[in-house]
């Protein structure tokens, strides 16, 4: 088909396998949070397996001159350790078009969830334990005519202003189709637009805080929210993200001792 590939293997023994059946590029490294040179790597007995030095997946894409590069398809299968492996991945850096990723059983798919989805990609599909989750983008340019991008609604609130100016705004004020043109363009950067009156002009600006707080200059706010659509920019998690998040796993761990527990019980 003409593809490249990069192929990622620590046990140095499975290399030459590798090399004589597969077309693409090898590289002996393990993948991890953060670099750890000569890791051991033991057996179910605690044996000494092999060991690797162990980098960040963005060191190695970039040593591969693959940082701005189109990347088709990232398989991660590491044995509960893809966590770490998407933990050193700067998502943001890569145009990564669909992950293919082999999730434990358990709380773990939750956080891989959290690490992914929040970069603009969607889950598209479960294969056994295998999860795929396809960049936006890519499903925009598969399906215009039912994923077409609609311009945002607005939601006014009087006496309100929301903290902290949008990215690249600098802070400039302006007129309130202006400022809210400017909003819509920076995407999920930006969160809504608060105006004043100044010399009896409005004034406004576009604002990356999503908490409305009250104003004593008689302020305005205008919110802006999805019209429907898939959007361009990065997925902005919930603001109650982290407590459900955490909650899940609690409760997900605690099944997973129960269960351990009544197996250790049967023998």
């Amino acid at each position: 088909f003409g593809w490249r590939g990069l192929c990622i293997e620590p046990n140095a023994g499975l290399l030459p396998w590798l090399r004589n059946y597969r077309s693409c590029t090898v590289v002996h490294n393990c993948v991890t949070e953060t670099a750890d040179a000569d890791r051991v790597f033991r057996g179910r007995d605690g044996s000494f397996a092999f060991s690797a030095d162990c980098l960040p997946l963005s060191d190695i894409l970039e040593q591969h001159g693959l940082r701005g590069q189109r990347i088709d398809v990232l398989s991660i299968d590491v044995e509960h350790g893809e966590l770490g492996v998407l933990r050193g991945l700067r998502l943001q850096d890569f145009d990564i078009q669909v992950l293919i990723i082999e999730v434990t059983h358990g709380a773990r798919w939750l956080e891989v969830e959290t690490e992914v989805l929040q970069h603009g990609y969607a889950k598209v599909g479960v294969l056994g334990r295998d999860v795929v989750y396809a960049k936006l983008e890519l499903l925009l340019q598969r399906l215009p005519q039912k994923f077409e991008r609609r311009s945002p609604e607005w939601k006014q609130t009087s006496n309100s202003f929301l903290p902290g100016y949008a990215e690249e705004s600098d802070a400039s004020e302006t007129s309130l189709p202006e400022a809210k043109a400017q909003c819509e363009q920076l995407g999920a950067q930006c969160s809504g637009v608060t105006c004043s009156t100044v010399e009896a002009k409005e004034v406004c600006s576009a604002r990356s805080g999503q908490q409305l707080y009250h104003s004593p200059h008689a302020e305005v706010s205008h919110t802006k929210r999805d019209s429907g659509g898939l959007p361009h920019d990065a997925v902005r998690l919930p603001p109650n993200w982290a407590a459900f998040h955490q909650r899940v796993v609690d409760e997900e761990l605690k099944l997973e001792q129960e269960r351990e527990r009544e197996a250790m019980l049967k023998g």
